[in-house]
């Protein structure tokens, strides 16, 4: 299938690839997540400082993959680059180190934002300008677990190895798993300070 890109929702745009990554990097990666050392995924909380466990507001597992994951998806996030560039427009700089995350049942992550501006936020935070996400298993596998942005509504269901990037300042949640597990990896991409949010 080839490579296919959507957008335009009222002004809020969405870029969507389909098999941004191949069904056989999406086992491995799995595995990866299934054998790595995972700990609770951490909120930001600028008006209190840092990063923190808030099982309120979100509940999942980042798994800590080896360096050879780590560097096969950085090569594939560096290719991106230019695509989110081409269809966002703002001078993207960079992309942050992506996150693996697992979400098993009951796990889930409430409405929020990846960036903000608020002054005590985190600097890496503050300066990102289009988030992605990377299905690493289909929805086959698990019931609940949407990717639902916010105002206006969207919702979008696991594909394996489907990418949907959007601007960092775009609402979005994820609903709870409520049934077998659902992987996924995150990432961001920045702009330098004072760069126009997208």
């Amino acid at each position: 299938m080839p490579r296919q890109a959507y957008h335009s929702v009222k002004n809020q745009e969405l870029f969507i690839e389909h098999r941004f990554l191949e069904p056989e990097l999406c086992a491995w990666l799995r595995e990866e997540v299934d054998h790595a050392p995972l700990k609770a995924a951490a909120v930001n909380r600028g008006d209190r400082g840092g990063r923190t466990t808030d099982v309120k507001s979100r509940k999942t597992k980042r798994a800590d993959v080896s360096a050879e994951a780590m560097a096969e998806m950085g090569g594939r996030l560096d290719t991106l680059m230019p695509r989110l560039v081409g269809h966002f427009g703002p001078p993207l700089t960079e992309y942050q180190p992506p996150h693996f995350l697992r979400y098993d049942e009951g796990h889930f992550f409430g409405p929020h934002e990846d960036t903000g501006p608020e002054p005590d936020l985190p600097e890496k935070i503050r300066l990102r300008r289009v988030s992605a996400v990377v299905f690493l298993n289909a929805h086959d596998d698990y019931d609940g677990g949407v990717l639902r942005f916010l105002d206006p509504r969207i919702e979008i269901r696991g594909e394996e190895g489907l990418l949907v990037a959007f601007p960092a300042t775009r609402r979005h949640e994820v609903t709870a798993v409520t049934r077998g597990r659902r992987y996924s990896l995150v990432s961001w991409f920045t702009a330098s300070e004072g760069a126009s949010a997208v």
